[in-house]
């Protein structure tokens, strides 16, 4: 009998072994199922965070690009100023050397009158102050056009 009884325990054994590996089979398809969601939240959180830097590094060089840009704008603008003040110097010059020629020639030419020539130097200094005032402030910033040009040349954008 025992030699029977173990027949059928093993016939019993065969006959639910596949129920046996497919409830085991079950079993960790659901703890595998569980890890593959661990995985995969993980994953996607470092993929995540790594976008984040990238996307934080890219807005750092946009920022740096633009205020690049505005500083070689306004250096270009002010650059445009002082060159337009120094034309400016360059005609009030030329523009003074024809008045100095014109009033020497006046002064020849009204030599023999004395009172006239009086009267007209006169004038001309009168004028001639008034120039000289003017000429210095406009000088005056026209050096501090070029400090401040000299100034920005030597600004840096990172």
């Amino acid at each position: 009998m025992s030699n029977e009884f173990r027949l059928r325990c093993n016939a019993h054994g065969v006959r639910d072994r596949p129920f046996v590996l497919s409830r085991d089979a079950e079993f960790s398809r659901c703890s595998e199922a569980q890890a593959a969601t661990a995985i995969q939240s993980h994953w996607r959180a470092f993929i995540v965070r790594k976008n984040v830097k990238h996307l934080a590094n890219a807005c750092c060089v946009i920022q740096s690009g633009f205020r690049g840009f505005r500083g070689r704008k306004r250096a270009c603008q002010l650059q445009a100023q002082a060159s337009a003040t120094c034309r400016e110097g360059y005609f009030c010059q030329a523009a003074l050397e024809i008045q100095r020629q014109w009033r020497g020639y006046m002064s020849r030419k009204l030599l023999h009158c004395y009172s006239v020539r009086e009267q007209y130097l006169i004038a001309v200094g009168d004028d001639g102050r008034r120039y000289r005032r003017e000429l210095t402030n406009r000088f005056e910033n026209k050096v501090r056009c070029n400090v401040f040009s000299s100034c920005v040349a030597h600004v840096s954008h990172q």
